[in-house]
C-alpha cells in the first residue's frame, strides 16, 4: 500500500503488476472454477505470487512508516485512512450496484441480514462475508462477490504487529530485532514441521486455514522488513537472485519450497523496486490505484462472467482490467487521498503539538 510518493522506487508499478496479475489469475476460477495455469506447474497460483509480493512490499513500507511516525496513535491512524475508506465506499458502491442484477425485489435485497452481514463483516475485516443474496448463483464460482477481501485482515494484523514491536522496543535495539527475526522464523519452520509430523501438510502449505494463510503471509511480510532494515548493507545481486531461485527449485518436492518461492518472490520485488528505470519513471508519480483495482477487480469479473459465460479466462481479464481502472482510479482521487490528507489532524495529534 502506498505510504509516500517513493520517487526513489519503483513500488508504484509494481503494486499495479500485482494487482493486474490477481486478476488474471481469477479470470481462471470465475469463468470455470478452476486454478490458473501456474498453479498446475508448481502448485501456486499467479495471484498466490502476487499477493505474496504485496505482503513483501507492504512489509518494507510498513517498516520505514514505523520508524519515522512520531506515535502509535498517529501511526494506526495512518494505516486506518490508507485501508478503511476505500474499502467501505467499495463495499457501499458494488453492494448498491449489484442491486439490480439481483434475483431479489430491492426491498428484499435490502431488507435481508444477509446484504448487512456483508457489508459489515466486511468493513471491520475480521467478519468476511462472500455472498449478497441472489447474486452470481449460475456463475461458476457461484456466490461470490468479493473472494479478494480475505487478505485484508491478515494485511491489518501485520500492522498491529509492527507498531507492538516498534513500542515495545524491538526496532530500536538490534538485539531484540534479531531475536524476533529468530523467533519469527522458527515458528514460521515449527508450523511447517508440526503439519508434517500431524499429516496437515496440505492444509498448511495451500492455505487450508487462517493459520496457514497468516504463517505464509506474515512470512512474505517478515521478509520485507528484514529488507528495510538492512537494505543499506545489502544489495540485491543477480547471484543473490539466481541463487534463491536455485534454491527453490532444489526444494520444490518438499515442503521448503513454500518458504523458498516466497524469499525469491521476495527478492525479485526489491531487485526490480530499486533497479534504476529511466524509462518507467513515469510511473514513480501515476495515482497509487492498485489498491482499488485489488478491492474493485473481483465483482467486475463476476458480472463480466454472469453477463458472457462463454468467455474465456483471458477474455474475461481482458474486460475486467480496463473496466476495473474506472472505479480504482475514481477512489483514489475522490476517496483514498482525500481520505490520507487527513494525517496529523486528529485531536491526539493536535493536543501533542
Amino acid at each position: 500500500m502506498s505510504i509516500s510518493p517513493h520517487l526513489d522506487n519503483n513500488f508504484n508499478l509494481l503494486r499495479l503488476v500485482a494487482a493486474s496479475s490477481v486478476i488474471f489469475s481469477h479470470a481462471y476460477d470465475i469463468t470455470s472454477g478452476l486454478h490458473d495455469p501456474l498453479s498446475a506447474g508448481i502448485g501456486y497460483s499467479a495471484g498466490w505470487v502476487a499477493v505474496s509480493a504485496f505482503f513483501s512490499m507492504s512489509g518494507y513500507l510498513i517498516y520505514k512508516s514505523a520508524l519515522r511516525t512520531p506515535s502509535a496513535a498517529d501511526y494506526m491512524a495512518a494505516r486506518c485512512l490508507r485501508i478503511l475508506p476505500g474499502l467501505w465506499a467499495m463495499l457501499i458502491i458494488t453492494t448498491l450496484a449489484l442491486s439490480s442484477i439481483t434475483a431479489l425485489s430491492l426491498v428484499d435485497y435490502l431488507g435481508t441480514s444477509e446484504t448487512w452481514e456483508y457489508i459489515f463483516g466486511n468493513a471491520i475485516m475480521y467478519m468476511p462475508r462472500y455472498e449478497l443474496p441472489g447474486l452470481f448463483l449460475g456463475n461458476p464460482l457461484a456466490g461470490v462477490i468479493n473472494g479478494s477481501l480475505w487478505t485484508l485482515r491478515f494485511e491489518f494484523t501485520c500492522y498491529i504487529l509492527v507498531i507492538a514491536l516498534s513500542v515495545s522496543g524491538f526496532f530500536s535495539r538490534e538485539r531484540w530485532f534479531r531475536l524476533f527475526a529468530v523467533v519469527a522464523v522458527a515458528g514460521y519452520l515449527a508450523f511447517i514441521a508440526h503439519a508434517l509430523l500431524t499429516n496437515a501438510t496440505q492444509s498448511a502449505l495451500f492455505d487450508g486455514n487462517s493459520a496457514a494463510k497468516f504463517h505464509r503471509l506474515g512470512f512474505a511480510f517478515l521478509l520485507g522488513m528484514f529488507f528495510a532494515r538492512y537494505r543499506d548493507g545489502m544489495r540485491v545481486s543477480w547471484a543473490m537472485l539466481l541463487g534463491v531461485y536455485l534454491a527453490a527449485a532444489v526444494l520444490w518436492p518438499t515442503p521448503l519450497f513454500q518458504p523458498a518461492l516466497i524469499a525469491a518472490i521476495a527478492v525479485t520485488c526489491f531487485k526490480i523496486a530499486f533497479a534504476p528505470m529511466p524509462s518507467l519513471d513515469w510511473a514513480k508519480t501515476m495515482p497509487d490505484v492498485s489498491y482499488g483495482v485489488y478491492i474493485y477487480a473481483f465483482p467486475v469479473q463476476q458480472v463480466f462472467a454472469y453477463a458472457f459465460p462463454q468467455w474465456s479466462p483471458l477474455q474475461n481479464s481482458l474486460a475486467s482490467l480496463p473496466a476495473t481502472l474506472l472505479p480504482a482510479i475514481l477512489s483514489w482521487y475522490l476517496v483514498e487521498k482525500p481520505a490520507l490528507r487527513l494525517k496529523g489532524k486528529f485531536v491526539f495529534t493536535r493536543a501533542r503539538a
